[in-house]
C-alpha cells in the first residue's frame, strides 16, 4: 500500500558570500513554481486567480489544483490539495478546507496557504464541519469550520500527471533541469500542536512531518520512498531532502544512497506525521520555496547524515534541527555531532573557522548545555531521528542574520577517531563520553566499508530568514555567489 500526499515547488534564493569563511563554490538553484506571480487571496471573499503560467482550477476530485498551461519538455506539472478517500490511520482521512495565496506569511514574496476547517478521523468517521473543498464553498457555506475538534491534516501534491492516475510519466520539469541535482528542499510552518514529544523511555523524537517520494522512470516503473523528520511546528522550517531516503514503501530501509535519486523525481507529497487529526481547527499550514539545489562542493557526508530540517524562533532566538542517522532498531546505534555556522559557505577546509553553535539543555532527550555545538543519539530503539535546539554564539551574530537575512550552517559526524574510524572517539567529553559506533565488535551491525568513506567531512545546508520575520539593522550585503537556473 503506498501513502499519498502532495508537496509543492521551489523559488530562487540569494547567496551572500560575506568576509568570515573564504569560499569560491557555489549552489544553483533549480525553481518549480514561484507563487509571486499569483494574486493574493486572503481576504474573506477573495477568490484564488490565475497567473500567465498557472491555472487554479477544480479537477475530477472538486479540490484545489494549479494546473502548469506552460509545457516542460513535453510535459506538465500538477500542484494539488489531497483529501484522501482511504480514511484511516495507515492511508489518511478525508480532510476539509482549501488552498489560498498569502503575502502576510512567506519566506519570500508570497506564500501556498492551506487552512484545514474539518474532516474525518477515527472519532468522527462521518466528518466533522462542513464539506469544504476549495475556498469557493467556504464562502458558499458562509466560511463554515468547525471550532475546536481535532482533525484534518495538510496533504498536498505536486506532480507532473494528474493525482489519482497513474499518470506520473516524466520527472518534474525543474528535476530534470540538471542530472547533477542532489537535494529537494522547501520552507514550511506548521501548526504550534506539532510537537516531537518529550522523549519517552527511549528519548525518541516523534515525525512531525512525512514527505513522499516517486522516482524513477514511471509510475509503475520506480519506486516510492518516505523522509520523516522530527521538529517542532510553529516557525519556518527548512526541510531538506537528500539521496538517502528513510524507507521504501515496500517496507525496507534504503542501504545506501540511491544515484540520480533526486533529478528522477516525478511526484512528491507533503503530509504530517500524525494522520489521525493535526490541529484544533481552523487551522492553517503555509509552505513556500520549493526547489531543487545542487550543490557542487564535494566531499560532504550525506551517509550518516541526511534529512535535515532546521528551525527558527524570533522571539527567543532559539533554533531547532532534526535529521537522521543513517542505522535503525540497532543496540549499537550511538551517535556524536557537531554542529557549526558562518556567514558564508563552509567547507571541510575552513570548518575550524566557523562558530560552533551553543547547545540548549534538554534532559528529556538526554541533551546537556554545551558552547562547543556538540549533541549526540544514544537511543536504542526503532528510529533514527536526532534532534536538538541551539543559539548562536553571541547577541553579534544573531544581528548580522538579521541583516543579512541568510545563514549557512555545517554538520559533522565526529563519533569516530579520526586516527583510526574503527574506533570510538576518545576526545568526547561530558555525556557524549564513548558515544560513537563500535565498528570493530559490531562489523555485523555497521557499514564501515561505506561510511568510513564520509565521515571524516561535513554535511552543510543554508537557512534564509523569513520576510515576515524580517527588522531591519543595517542594510544587506550584495549577494553573490548565485547561479539561477
Amino acid at each position: 500500500m503506498q501513502k499519498h500526499i502532495t508537496k509543492i515547488f521551489l523559488i530562487p534564493v540569494a547567496f551572500l558570500m560575506l568576509p568570515n569563511l573564504a569560499s569560491a563554490e557555489i549552489y544553483s538553484v533549480y525553481a518549480l513554481i514561484n507563487f509571486d506571480d499569483i494574486q493574493p487571496n486572503i481576504g474573506t471573499s477573495q477568490l484564488p486567480n490565475s497567473s500567465s503560467v498557472w491555472q487554479w482550477n477544480l479537477d475530477s476530485y472538486q479540490n484545489d489544483i494549479w494546473t502548469n498551461t506552460v509545457s516542460h519538455d513535453g510535459t506538465s506539472d500538477y500542484i494539488k490539495r489531497y483529501s484522501p478517500p482511504y480514511n484511516n490511520d495507515h492511508m489518511g482521512w478525508e480532510n476539509f478546507g482549501f488552498l489560498e495565496i498569502d503575502n502576510t506569511k512567506a519566506v519570500k514574496g508570497n506564500s501556498l496557504k492551506y487552512t484545514i476547517t474539518g474532516g474525518k478521523n477515527s472519532n468522527y468517521p462521518n466528518g466533522i464541519g462542513a464539506l469544504v473543498r476549495n475556498k469557493s464553498e467556504y464562502i458558499a457555506l458562509d466560511r463554515s469550520t468547525v471550532i475546536n475538534g481535532i482533525a484534518g491534516m495538510p496533504y498536498l501534491y505536486l506532480t507532473n500527471g494528474t493525482v489519482g492516475s497513474n499518470a506520473f510519466h516524466q520527472p518534474l520539469a525543474a528535476a530534470k533541469t540538471n542530472p547533477s541535482n542532489n537535494k529537494f528542499t522547501f520552507y514550511i510552518k506548521g501548526d504550534p500542536s506539532l510537537t516531537i514529544g518529550l522523549g519517552g523511555y527511549d528519548k525518541a523524537p516523534w515525525t512531525t512531518w512525512s514527505i513522499g517520494t516517486f522516482s524513477g522512470t514511471g509510475y509503475t516503473g520506480g519506486s516510492h520512498y518516505y523522509h520523516d523528520f522530527a521538529i517542532n511546528g510553529g516557525q519556518w522550517t527548512k526541510l531538506i531532502l537528500g539521496s538517502y531516503p528513510d524507507w521504501n514503501n515496500a517496507g525496507f530501509h534504503p542501504a545506501t544512497q540511491i544515484v540520480n535519486y533526486i533529478p528522477q523525481f516525478f511526484g512528491v507529497y507533503v503530509a504530517n506525521g500524525n494522520y489521525t487529526g493535526t490541529a484544533m481547527t481552523p487551522y492553517s499550514t503555509w509552505m513556500d520555496e520549493f526547489q531543487f539545489e545542487y550543490d557542487n562542493y564535494a566531499p560532504q557526508n550525506s551517509e550518516t547524515i541526511n534529512n535535515i530540517a532546521i528551525e527558527y524562533y524570533p522571539v527567543t532566538k532559539i533554533w531547532e534541527i532534526g535529521f537522521r542517522d543513517k542505522y535503525w532498531a540497532l543496540n549499537q546505534s550511538k551517535a556524536s555531532y557537531e554542529l557549526r555556522y558562518s556567514f558564508s559557505p563552509i567547507t571541510n577546509e575552513n570548518w575550524n573557522s566557523a562558530t560552533p553553535v551553543h547547545t540548549q539543555a534538554n534532559p528529556s532527550f538526554r541533551i546537556e548545555d554545551r558552547t562547543d555545538g556538540r549533541f549526540k543519539r544514544n537511543n536504542l530503539s526503532a528510529y533514527s531521528s536526532l534532534w536538538a535546539q541551539f543559539k548562536l554564539m553571541s547577541s553579534a551574530d544573531e544581528d548580522i542574520f538579521l541583516s543579512n537575512k541568510r545563514i549557512y550552517f555545517a554538520i559533522k559526524d565526529i563519533s569516530q577517531d579520526l586516527n583510526d574510524l574503527h574506533k570510538i572517539n576518545p576526545g568526547l567529553t561530558g555525556n557524549l563520553v564513548g558515544n560513537g559506533r563500535d565498528y570493530i565488535n559490531a562489523s555485523s551491525t555497521f557499514d564501515y566499508a561505506t561510511d568510513s568513506q564520509f565521515l571524516p567531512y561535513i554535511s552543510r545546508f543554508f537557512y534564509d530568514l523569513p520576510s515576515d520575520e524580517i527588522v531591519d539593522v543595517v542594510p544587506p550585503a550584495a549577494p553573490t555567489g548565485l547561479s539561477i537556473h
